[in-house]
């Protein structure tokens, strides 16, 4: 896995329940990132932001 930012890691544990899991989230494409991974996405300041703001969603229980 490429590196990731920390708090995006440690918020898709939380929201996921598990490392695995959330690996899995972050690495498959996505079409809220644009068909990208929320990895690759999350590689600029405005895509991290974009990334958390989607686990937040999530986390609080909207699904797209």
């Amino acid at each position: 896995m490429d590196v990731i930012d920390v708090e995006v890691k440690e918020l898709a544990i939380g929201v996921f329940g598990s490392e695995n899991k959330a690996d899995q989230w972050l690495v498959s494409d996505k079409k809220m990132f644009d068909g990208k991974s929320p990895l690759l996405f999350s590689s600029t300041e405005a895509g991290k932001l974009k990334v958390i703001e989607e686990l937040n969603k999530i986390k609080e229980g909207y699904f797209l």
